[in-house]
């Protein structure tokens, strides 16, 4: 620490203009300055020795039948086991299912810890769950709760699909009153997932700041599967932060930068929308990729079985604002690499973050809106929704004329689909966005296919 200490007073009297920098990233000095760029300090994950913390749920792509639960532990434990059995069982049942995962670290930025992962199988659906993860020798967790999508979620007015949305939500106080309200939503069964697309917490490559926002939302990534994609406040060491701690369906072979996965009857796509060099882009690899998901989710047969398609990433292809080089060159240059693939496939919703309000577009199609009706529209609707609270403050959107409503409250969003096998019955998808310092929604439409 001392050491810390000289070399960082010498580096800031030298030049202070790293000082101003550097707090503009809420960093906590010399501890950050020190750890992400002299490696002579560390920055220890977690509260305890071996006490699992951050528990995150996931979707994965084996089905929905199983779900995938990472945490962290400061260090290795024999095993990185789950347990689970049936709520109604009770606090302690005879019988329970075990699985075995595996463990893993990174240790840039100074970091030290284990991040565990393992897969929940075989589960029934609509079920409530009870689960625990640690290990025998080292301890367990507190016992959490989740509870398994029924088969015709989304497919009927019964029982509507509802994913909560955030973008750019940090770890401080900013974020209080979203996380206070997504907390209430987990708790009392009314969402079923949660994405977050991009600026997952706001660390800027300090690692203490991952960890205090994976702590920050456990009451609700512990209930509800916790979905994310990059954004550019990742960018440091390569996204290598972002790619150890989150595990996404698909992400053994994509590090959780890119993913799809089928949820009832919406197919999400999740886009990485970023470059190390901290611009937009689209790499042509991901293009590939996107174009074969898209041919696979627009088959005819399987189109029909689960007949949405959201795609989301965090920077813009569409935004409206003051800043010429984010909704300028920037989403241009996203338009121009994926806007083809989104349109030609008939893609219904395209979410977006990192402008730090909400705007809604009418249905797009290469910068023209082709209609002011959101019934059985022939072009995407763009949405922007980064507004749910961070140290840089929410600001106010321009006025495209493609620009249906906008806001800039400190808020949070919903999709939910509902719809029915019933050919008479009109199938939706809606969008709503509340404020979250009293829940009140301020902006509601409807996609609806007839």
């Amino acid at each position: 620490p001392k050491l810390c200490d000289s070399l960082v007073k010498s580096t800031v009297n030298t030049l202070p203009w790293i000082h101003k920098q550097l707090t503009t990233l809420a960093w906590e000095i010399p501890e950050a300055f020190c750890s992400v760029f002299i490696p002579a300090c560390s920055i220890e994950c977690c509260q305890t020795e071996y006490e699992p913390e951050q528990l995150r749920l996931s979707f994965t792509e084996q089905g929905l039948d199983t779900m995938r639960v990472s945490w962290s532990t400061l260090l290795a434990t024999p095993t990185s086991s789950v347990e689970w059995w049936p709520a109604a069982a009770g606090p302690k049942p005879p019988l329970k299912v075990t699985a075995r995962g595996s463990n893993h670290t990174y240790t840039t930025g100074g970091w030290r810890g284990q991040i565990h992962t393992a897969v929940m199988t075989n589960l029934a659906s609509n079920t409530t769950y009870s689960y625990r993860v640690g290990d025998n020798v080292t301890g367990w967790s507190d016992v959490q709760m989740f509870r398994t999508l029924p088969k015709d979620v989304g497919r009927g007015k019964e029982r509507p699909l509802r994913i909560a949305q955030v973008g750019d939500m940090g770890y401080g106080n900013k974020s209080d009153s979203t996380i206070k309200e997504l907390t209430r939503l987990a708790r009392n069964g009314l969402i079923d997932a949660v994405l977050h697309n991009g600026d997952v917490g706001y660390a800027d490559g300090y690692q203490r700041h991952w960890d205090v926002f994976l702590r920050k939302i456990e009451p609700i990534s512990s209930r509800v599967p916790y979905l994310t994609a990059p954004g550019n406040h990742e960018f440091w060491f390569n996204f290598s932060a972002y790619k150890s701690r989150f595990q996404m369906p698909m992400y053994e072979q994509y590090d959780s930068m890119h993913w799809s996965v089928d949820v009832g009857p919406l197919h999400l796509v999740v886009l990485n929308t970023e470059s190390v060099l901290d611009t937009s882009n689209l790499k042509p690899e991901q293009l590939q990729w996107l174009a074969r998901d898209l041919a696979e989710a627009t088959n005819a047969s399987r189109r029909k079985d689960v007949p949405w398609i959201v795609t989301s990433g965090h920077r813009p292809f569409y935004c409206s604002d003051h800043n010429k080089e984010q909704c300028g060159y920037f989403a241009a240059w996203l338009r121009l690499l994926g806007e083809a693939s989104l349109t030609s496939h008939h893609v219904d919703l395209v979410i977006q973050a990192h402008e730090h309000n909400m705007q809604r577009s009418y249905p797009l199609k290469f910068s023209k809106t082709t209609s002011k009706s959101y019934v059985n529209p022939d072009a995407p609707v763009y949405i922007v929704s980064g507004a749910a609270g961070n140290r840089e403050h929410n600001s106010h959107p321009g006025n495209k004329t493609w620009l249906a409503w906008s806001s800039s409250e400190i808020g949070y969003s919903v999709v939910e689909v509902v719809g029915s096998k019933d050919k008479d019955i009109t199938n939706s998808l809606g969008f709503s966005f509340y404020r979250s310092s009293d829940g009140k929604v301020l902006d509601h439409f409807e996609i609806v296919k007839t």
